[in-house]
C-alpha cells in the first residue's frame, strides 16, 4: 500500500501480480486482493479512479479479453492503461495489476468521460479537483 498526499486529498495506491496458472484466474485472484486490501482501508470499488494492467504478452492479453471486460467494468470502471511486460512478473506469473483509489474528499463528485465513440476505456475519471487520465 501506498499513499499520496495531494492538495488536502489521499489516493492510496495498492498492486498484485499473478504467480502462475491460467492468466484469467490470476487476474480474478490479484484483483481480489486488491479489493480486500482497499476494503482494509476503507475504500471500495467506487473510490478507484485509475487502473494499470500489465500482461506477458500479446497470447496473455488475448486469454485475459473475457475476464477483464468483466472485472473492470461497471463499479470498477476507471481511467486505466495496459501494457506488456515481462520484467514485471515473477513466479510464472502473466498479469500485474495497480489501483489508484482517491479517499472521498467532502462534497467531490465522481465521473467518468468517455471517449466519442466509446472504447473499452474510459477517457478520464474526474473527482473532487483531481482528473485520472487513460
Amino acid at each position: 500500500i501506498r499513499r499520496i498526499f495531494l492538495n488536502g486529498g489521499e489516493i492510496v495506491a495498492v498492486s498484485g501480480a499473478g504467480a502462475g496458472g491460467d492468466p484469467a484466474a490470476q487476474l480474478e485472484k490479484v484483483v481480489a486482493d486488491c479489493l480486500a486490501l482497499l476494503a482494509e482501508e476503507g475504500l471500495s470499488s467506487e473510490n478507484i479512479a485509475l487502473t494499470r494492467l500489465w500482461m506477458n504478452d500479446r497470447d496473455s492479453a488475448a486469454k485475459l479479453n473475457d475476464v477483464r471486460d468483466r472485472l473492470l467494468r461497471g463499479a470498477l470502471r476507471s481511467a486505466s492503461s495496459s501494457f506488456f511486460s515481462r520484467q514485471r512478473m515473477r513466479d510464472g506469473g502473466a498479469v500485474s495489476i495497480e489501483f489508484y483509489a482517491a479517499r472521498p474528499q467532502t462534497g467531490a463528485s465522481r465521473r467518468i468521460v468517455e471517449f466519442e465513440p466509446p472504447r473499452r476505456y474510459a477517457h478520464y475519471l474526474a473527482t473532487g479537483d483531481w482528473l485520472f487520465l487513460s
